[in-house]
């Protein structure tokens, strides 16, 4: 399995999810595939950025709520969690 380093930008966008009362366990569910490594299923929409975030990945966790991560030097590296309003503009 792979470490799970999160930055502290995700750190903080973790806490405001919890507060909104995000589904957590979703995400749990999602770092847990993705830290075996194995591919995630299709309906999670997983692909690559492009532009600045160019050596990152984004998978939806629902429809509007998003996980952009890395995996860098054996390790997952959860970025930013949000929508795409808070992440994108």
């Amino acid at each position: 399995m792979l470490p799970i380093r999160p930055t502290n930008r995700f750190r903080k966008d973790l806490k405001k999810a919890v507060a909104q009362d995000r589904n957590i366990k979703k995400l749990e569910k999602i770092l847990e595939i993705l830290s075996i490594p194995e591919p995630l299923p299709p309906e999670y929409q997983d692909h690559k950025l492009k532009g600045s975030w160019h050596d990152f990945r984004e998978c939806h966790i629902e429809p509007d709520w998003l996980l952009i991560y890395a995996i860098i030097d054996f390790e997952l590296r959860p970025a930013r969690l949000g929508t795409h309003s808070e992440l994108f503009t």
